[in-house]
């Protein structure tokens, strides 16, 4: 997220203040209107850059790898016994395509790696959305040890999650 500084929010402020002061000078001369208008353009522009530069960015797209076919997996509860459904796909970063083909050369391991994390969870693990955050930054943690130095995912996208 980005941040105001403190010497910009002071500049904008000193600026404001001045546009005000210079407001209330209830000055009829055209020096004193000139000046009035230069600072009020002047503390226009120092107000934009200040907006420009706290706005917060879409981070970049991903190129990503679909693991497919989808996992169907019993969980980890012991009272009864339901499924999770999930279909998932693995993002990373379009400077890094080396990460994209070690996925696919090691597909079948990252699978059953995924797999046994999601056969450890219970539905009580998943219920809730910080639950499915979790998960996702375990799989995602899961696929960047065993890629080791073939690359490196920064996202997992779930676009089928179900609990049965």
């Amino acid at each position: 997220m980005s941040r105001i500084s403190n010497r910009m929010h002071a500049d904008m402020l000193r600026s404001a203040v001045a546009f005000l002061l210079f407001s209330a000078c209830a000055c009829s001369d055209p020096v004193s209107e000139a000046l009035e208008r230069s600072m009020a353009e002047a503390a226009q522009a120092e107000y934009e850059k200040i907006a420009k530069s706290a706005r917060i960015e879409p981070p970049p797209p991903m190129d990503s790898f679909q693991l497919s076919p989808m996992f169907q997996v019993p969980l980890a509860d012991t009272d009864s016994t339901r499924t999770l459904i999930l279909e998932s796909s693995l993002g990373y970063p379009p400077e890094k395509p080396e990460t994209g083909r070690a996925i696919e050369r090691r597909h079948a391991e990252l699978r059953d790696l995924l797999e046994k994390i999601l056969r450890s969870k219970s539905s009580s693990d998943l219920d809730s959305v910080q639950g499915r955050l979790v998960l996702r930054e375990e799989m995602a943690a899961a696929v960047n040890a065993a890629l080791k130095n073939d690359g490196f995912v920064k996202e997992v996208y779930f676009s089928r999650f179900e609990v049965k």
